[in-house]
């Protein structure tokens, strides 16, 4: 009677123990101090506890040859070893010097404390999952929500709070209603956003998505889902929201400069650092005569009339290849063996580490303007032939003493005007010198009438 005493003594202590400390570290040496206590002769009575590779023991304990053992199973698995064992030799009894009962005693121990490390791995699985939960909630730069069933709140992060402005006290508050009213006065629409919320809340399987608009000018991105268990019960909704106002700004600047390129009048080739091209813009196509499909995937070199040399080329792969830009002109060939002229820039694309990842080549059409060059040289080579057949009044020319007249190359002779005007531009208007007057006309000279005339100095 008195050995059950303490068997159970030593049933009630241990379960003390387990009730009053958390530590399952402190409930093994705990329970491994206790132990001896219950056998029938605890003054040479030493305890050892093996879990995971870990020990606790008694500050006496010593492997002995009169040992008792029980494995430590969780979850039916074994994960260690309760030692009993007398440092001095006994007589024999059941299981050699120890009883029957001390046999229960050791493995009602170790089921008992079997039990506890499988709740207290739980509680850690369980703190561990929340701590986890919880820590990815604070780093993500989505405001998260979560309510339950019945729509009120059971966890948010910071983000949440910040992004819609909600104060602390609404918060803590865990009324997912008085969030509601916080941020109606903030909406775009807030009525449709409601409206949604009461569906979701009702379609309690659905999941959604879409795009919220505030006064402000921010729009967020809305994510909801139902957390559903695996028996398909019902505990609540998360709601993930994003501040996605820079991307739509982002996307609306890209659609600009998509429809920019597409309605240039430039051509707009891209390749990768190969030079294998990934897009054309509806001016190449009309130019070239090349469709999209025929162009994807193929190098520039399809244009290439042959007449720019392999240095040419070489010179320009090693400047965009260098990170540079390069500017020079092409006589390409279009599909149908057409020639034509191009004016192109061609320069790297980088990424946001700086590494060239495509290139991108401007081209203008300049088949025209070359024409228009080709004329004007023509014409500049012609107008300088005709000048040079001009003649012009030089050298010692044989002129009448009596009448003035000119002796031409031929050997006739003309009127000085006639042969002036045969050799340059110059017109004449007929009249008389003051000489003549005085000759010919002296009345008029007397009267007056002919002497605004002037002679030469």
């Amino acid at each position: 009677m008195q050995e059950r005493a303490k068997e159970l003594n030593c049933l009630y202590a241990i379960a003390g123990l387990i009730e009053k400390e958390d530590s399952l570290e402190k409930i093994l040496q705990g329970s491994a101090d206790i132990m001896p206590k219950g056998w029938f002769h605890p003054e040479i009575a030493c305890a050892r506890i093996t879990f995971k590779g870990r020990q606790y023991q008694t500050g006496n304990f010593r492997a002995t040859d009169w040992r008792q053992s029980a494995a430590l199973r969780v979850d039916g698995q074994p994960v260690g070893m309760i030692e009993l064992c007398y440092l001095k030799e006994r007589p024999s009894r059941d299981e050699g010097p120890f009883l029957r009962e001390e046999r229960n005693l050791i493995n009602a121990i170790a089921e008992r404390l079997g039990r506890v490390a499988e709740r207290k791995q739980a509680e850690e699985a369980l703190q561990f999952r929340n701590v986890l939960l919880s820590t990815q909630q604070e780093a993500s730069i989505d405001g998260i929500l979560v309510v339950d069933e019945n729509g009120k709140i059971i966890s948010s992060n910071r983000q949440f709070a910040d992004m819609w402005g909600i104060a602390s006290d609404i918060v803590a508050s865990k009324s997912d209603e008085r969030a509601l009213e916080s941020v109606m006065g903030k909406l775009a629409d807030p009525e449709e956003f409601l409206n949604k919320v009461k569906h979701l809340y009702q379609a309690r399987n659905e999941t959604s998505r879409d795009e919220i608009a505030l006064k402000d000018g921010r729009t967020f991105d809305r994510y909801s889902a139902p957390m559903l268990g695996p028996d398909e019960r019902y505990y609540g909704r998360v709601w993930y929201f994003r501040d996605i106002t820079e991307r739509k700004r982002m996307e609306e600047k890209l659609r600009e400069l998509s429809r920019a390129v597409e309605q240039s009048p430039a051509s707009i080739v891209i390749t990768d650092c190969a030079g294998n091209i990934e897009y054309v813009n509806p001016r190449f196509i009309e130019i070239t005569g090349y469709s999209l499909a025929e162009a994807l995937g193929k190098n520039p070199r399809i244009l290439k009339s042959g007449e720019k040399g392999p240095e040419a080329y070489r010179e320009l792969w090693e400047t965009i290849t260098a990170g540079k830009e390069w500017r020079g002109e092409f006589h390409n060939k279009k599909r149908n063996g057409e020639l034509y002229w191009e004016s192109a820039s061609i320069s790297p694309i980088r990424d946001l580490a700086g590494r060239v990842t495509h290139f991108v080549a401007v081209k203008e059409d300049i088949t025209a303007r070359k024409q228009n060059e080709a004329e004007r040289n023509q014409l500049i080579l012609d107008l300088q032939d005709a000048l040079a057949n001009v003649k012009s009044l030089s050298g010692l020319l044989p002129i009448c003493a009596s009448c003035k007249k000119i002796r031409d190359d031929k050997g006739y002779w003309s009127q000085v005007e006639s042969y002036i005007q045969k050799h340059s531009e110059a017109r004449f208007s007929h009249g008389m010198c003051p000489d003549c007057i005085k000759k010919w006309y002296p009345d008029l000279v007397e009267s007056g009438l002919g002497a605004s005339s002037k002679e030469a100095p």
